[in-house]
């Protein structure tokens, strides 16, 4: 019986945060204490000198664990750096109908508002897209990362000024052997264990590291983490109910339109109700409701 409670003790004192959870990554990236973190990140992830991270500005940081409940609460992060280059990261746990076309919505608009009215185009800074995603978004594609450009057939670059950076997690090598593939490893730990041992293959995780195991450890982040995991759930299951509902209700309509041109046609009661799947009342409540 001690032995089970130790093991109980032990586990407890094991468990990570999960950065893949869109609003736990935000926390981690951008409360008190962040700054070398995710500056290091950046320039791993988008291959530019580390110097340009170092007086970085987060337009949008998380504030309090009560804007979860929000329903406009933004999970995206957006970094401004010392030279005006504009970054968004954002985890995307799951895939959605029409995905893409979001991202490039999203950072066109990230592009474009910048210009002021008036102002010339040479202003424009650059605009990068760094998307994580926890689902393989390229199947036929067996590279975890890919990069897009606004590039033409012949290779000619329309502008070099924007950039989307997708990095897909189930991908990844099994043994990481670059600095983005064990800043994406780390993503996915989720034991003091495997933690230990990416810190001794890539010690230059050092401070990346030790801030997981701190805020593991903070019941704030735990709160993050635990409601925001709630509150996915509770979508998923709005909105599979919808999905039933919908399904339901474009099923009635299509008996609807069957028993008016079946009785039209000449179709008894009771063929329609056969046919329809639909009780003989509901049938005949349909002609009379067509009768009017």
């Amino acid at each position: 019986m001690k032995n089970k409670k130790q093991a109980e003790l032990n586990n407890i004192k094991t468990a990570l945060l999960n950065l893949t959870i869109d609003a736990v990554l935000k926390y981690y990236f951008t409360t008190e204490g962040s700054e070398e973190v995710l500056a290091d990140f950046l320039s791993v992830a988008i291959n530019i000198p580390l110097e340009e991270f170092e007086d970085i500005e987060v337009l949008n940081p998380f504030l309090s664990k009560e804007h979860l409940k929000d329903k406009d609460f933004i999970v995206d992060i957006r970094i401004k750096t010392k030279s005006g280059k504009i970054i968004h990261v954002e985890m995307q746990m799951a895939d959605h109908l029409n995905f893409g076309a979001r991202i490039v919505a999203y950072n066109g608009r990230l592009f474009g508002s910048q210009l002021k009215r008036g102002e010339e185009y040479t202003t424009l800074k650059p605009v990068y897209s760094i998307i994580i995603t926890n689902f393989d978004m390229f199947p036929n594609n067996p590279k975890y990362r890919d990069v897009f450009k606004y590039t033409g057939e012949e290779g000619d670059i329309l502008t070099d000024l924007t950039q989307i950076h997708i990095l897909q997690l189930p991908k990844l090598p099994k043994k990481p052997k670059t600095e983005l593939e064990n800043w994406l490893k780390l993503f996915l730990v989720r034991e003091e264990k495997e933690l230990e041992t990416l810190l001794q293959e890539a010690p230059n995780l050092n401070k990346a590291i030790v801030r997981l195991r701190n805020l593991s450890s903070d019941e704030v982040a735990k709160q993050i983490e635990e409601e925001r995991l709630s509150s996915l759930s509770l979508r998923k299951t709005f909105e599979e109910e919808g999905r039933i509902k919908g399904r339901a209700e474009g099923l009635t309509q299509k008996a609807i339109e069957m028993t008016i041109n079946m009785h039209k046609k000449g179709f008894d009661i009771n063929t329609i109700s056969e046919i329809t799947e639909m009780p003989v009342e509901w049938v005949q409540s349909v002609i009379d409701n067509n009768k009017k």
